[in-house]
């Protein structure tokens, strides 16, 4: 049976696709858990940019800053929580058992992110250069200047140096900011939590990690979201360091294996509640004392949220479900590709509508007939590009399948 005909196969058994095409990890470790957080952090992302091409369906002219729109939930607290998340699963590999060699460390990260993130930032070009580098108004963040030759913009991104280089968003695909962000922590990472380990052997550890995590939210709070500091990793230090601190509890504590407990669902209800609010007020131009608040409200809704998906009776089970762990195992893909793919669905299914004047039932449409369509082709790039490199060994099999093709020439 060929590759074609088994993936065919089990794409057609699709009550097993949870269990077939579920993330694959490479210990024995697997929370499924930690994929219903993801899950919420790409679902707000994603409902906030499909809402935003409906604003555009509407008026094309509409920024995200202006009317009823701007009081959407925006995908900042998604952001953070894909922030939090990264903090808490590295720290895991240091803070129990051995940890990771520094090489084996970094090699990991590239063959894990690095075969998608390219291929995506490829097509993207290509797309982007094919319609003259004009794809409509530009989204909430600055982006590049278009007169910049476009292979500037390409070589930035190819390296995550766009907004380090431009102070910008990547003109190719703008949500890739975050990346560039998660790389200059993981380049970061093993120093950090190597500090945090001397500190962790002190008495004072939690006085220690509690200071460190408030120092950087003030240190987030200070600076200004829509400068060129908004590119560097020190305005967003504060989730990242927030999961250390809540990895090295939960290693000490293990919260996933405790006995379930409703006060958990109790915290989960209310955690949601202050995720949605503290990502309301994205647009309101706040002074620093403003800012610290709103980054402590969704702080606090981050983990509180952890406690549920963790403790939670409820919490468990919904954040746990194999279909809802599906989708959160494919947040890599369906970040990468989110945009880009809602960008030209929106256009050719709304395109032959006139929704002047209903932004309102434009947005109900790209959720209804848009989004799916674009869930299933990022799903489809998860399966068959991201999910194979997965795999800690899918540089040694391919090598050794060139070397067979090679011998058989």
């Amino acid at each position: 049976m060929t590759v074609d005909a088994s993936l065919a196969q089990r794409l057609r058994d699709w009550r097993r696709w949870p269990e077939t095409f579920g993330r694959v990890t490479n210990t024995h470790h697997y929370v499924p858990q930690i994929d219903g957080l993801r899950f919420l952090a790409i679902a707000q992302v994603v409902l906030y940019h499909a809402a935003l091409r409906g604003q555009r369906a509407a008026d094309p002219a509409a920024m995200p800053d202006g009317g009823w729109f701007a009081w959407l939930p925006n995908g900042i607290a998604g952001v953070e929580l894909f922030f939090f998340i990264s903090g808490y699963i590295i720290a895991y590999l240091f803070l129990t058992g051995r940890p990771p060699r520094l090489r084996a460390f970094y090699l990991r990260r590239v063959s894990r992110l690095e075969p998608p993130y390219i291929l995506t930032v490829l097509i993207c070009f290509a797309a982007f250069a094919s319609v003259g580098g004009n794809v409509g108004p530009s989204p909430a963040l600055r982006h590049a200047d278009a007169t910049t030759p476009l292979w500037k913009n390409l070589l930035a991104s190819l390296f995550y140096l766009h907004g380090t280089m431009f102070a910008a968003s990547p003109r190719v695909n703008p949500p890739l900011w975050t990346l560039e962000i998660e790389i200059q922590f993981y380049l970061l990472a093993p120093f950090i939590i190597g500090a945090y380990t001397v500190v962790r052997r002190t008495g004072a550890r939690a006085v220690i990690a509690t200071g460190a995590v408030l120092a950087t939210l003030v240190l987030q709070a200070l600076l200004d979201p829509f400068a060129r500091t908004h590119y560097s990793l020190a305005a967003h230090l504060f989730p990242f360091l927030l999961g250390i601190a809540v990895s090295d509890w939960a290693a000490r504590r293990r919260p996933f294996a405790a006995p379930a407990a409703a006060w958990a669902d109790a915290a989960l209800a209310i955690g949601l509640l202050l995720f949605v609010a503290g990502s309301m007020l994205f647009y309101v131009r706040l002074g620093s004392i403003g800012r610290a608040s709103v980054l402590l409200c969704r702080g606090a809704a981050i983990v509180l949220i952890y406690l549920g998906a963790a403790r939670g009776i409820r919490g468990r089970r919904w954040l746990g479900n194999r279909w809802i762990a599906l989708v959160g195992g494919a947040c890599y893909s369906i970040y990468l590709l989110h945009v880009p793919l809602l960008q030209i669905a929106s256009r050719v299914m709304l395109g032959p509508i006139d929704w002047s004047g209903r932004p309102a039932l434009a947005v109900a449409a790209v959720y209804l007939f848009v989004l799916p369509v674009v869930v299933i082709g990022c799903m489809l790039f998860y399966v068959t590009v991201e999910r194979p490199c997965m795999n800690r060994d899918w540089p040694r099999a391919l090598a050794r399948r060139l070397r067979l093709i090679g011998a058989r020439r």
